[in-house]
């Protein structure tokens, strides 16, 4: 009799995840008989009864890879697109210096609310950081109307974008919650002047903003909000250049300062 459990402990639990859970095809046991893939297939589902961390631990192996696999590409998509992160003129900006942090967002995006103050600490904290923000509205009407008013805020200057910026992400606002009328609200506590706004988000460098940055995110395989990246402001500085960071997703304020001190370095 063939030895399952030297076969199966390396590598069956592992095989029977990526296969769905489903029985092995007659491909994969074509030299095994009948009945012989009978009793593989009640050993393997056994086997993951008695020892369901396996699940998780490929699961968990599968994801980390593909992570890697995407921090790598988004990597390389940023070097391709230094210009369009870092210099476009339409994308709310605020501070100035050697390092440029780029953040993706929407405002109705829950991790974007709770990754809001560790990013406002980032920004007290390192004021020669100059900070990007670009709208990526993934969550509907109500997050494209927001960002076109938040891109439109912009040309009000950086005190009062900041404060319709810091008024969306502490209204607690998300995830189908907000509505037009917040966003006005929010925006007339901000002192933006409403007549302007309102004329200013409905520009077409407005909408083209969004395009760009669409396509942007495109580009670097964004899967949603939020997202960051590291970089040097102009782009050229070949040392810092190989040593971007991209984080496709949350973090921490740890995760930030790790970024900084790696480029800086």
């Amino acid at each position: 009799m063939i030895n399952f459990k030297k076969l199966l402990i390396g590598s069956a639990a592992l095989a029977f995840t990526t296969m769905t859970l489903a029985a092995p095809t007659a491909t994969t046991l074509k030299h095994f008989t009948k009945a012989q893939r009978a009793e593989l297939n009640t050993y393997m589902q056994s086997y993951i009864m008695n020892h369901p961390q396996v699940i998780v631990s490929a699961i968990q192996k599968m994801q980390a890879d593909a992570q890697m696999k995407q921090v790598a590409a988004g990597r390389q998509a940023v070097a391709t697109n230094v210009l369009a992160l870092v210099q476009d003129k339409y994308s709310p900006a605020i501070n100035s210096g050697p390092v440029t942090l780029v953040e993706f967002f929407d405002y109705q995006c829950s991790v974007c609310h709770m990754m809001y103050p560790q990013v406002e600490k980032f920004m007290k904290e390192h004021p020669n950081v100059r900070i990007v923000f670009k709208e990526f509205p993934i969550f509907g009407p109500a997050s494209t109307y927001a960002a076109k008013i938040s891109i439109a805020a912009r040309l009000q200057g950086k005190t009062k974008f900041m404060a319709f910026h810091n008024g969306m992400f502490k209204s607690g606002l998300m995830e189908g919650k907000l509505k037009d009328t917040d966003v006005d609200r929010i925006a007339k506590t901000a002192g933006l002047d409403m007549a302007k706004l309102k004329t200013d988000m409905n520009a077409k460098a407005v909408t083209n903003e969004l395009k760009t940055t669409f396509t942007l995110a495109q580009k670097l395989k964004l899967p949603g909000t939020p997202a960051f990246v590291i970089l040097p402001t102009d782009g050229k500085n070949a040392k810092m250049m190989k040593k971007i960071t991209f984080i496709p997703g949350g973090t921490r304020y740890e995760g930030l300062q790790q970024a900084l001190k790696k480029i800086e370095s």
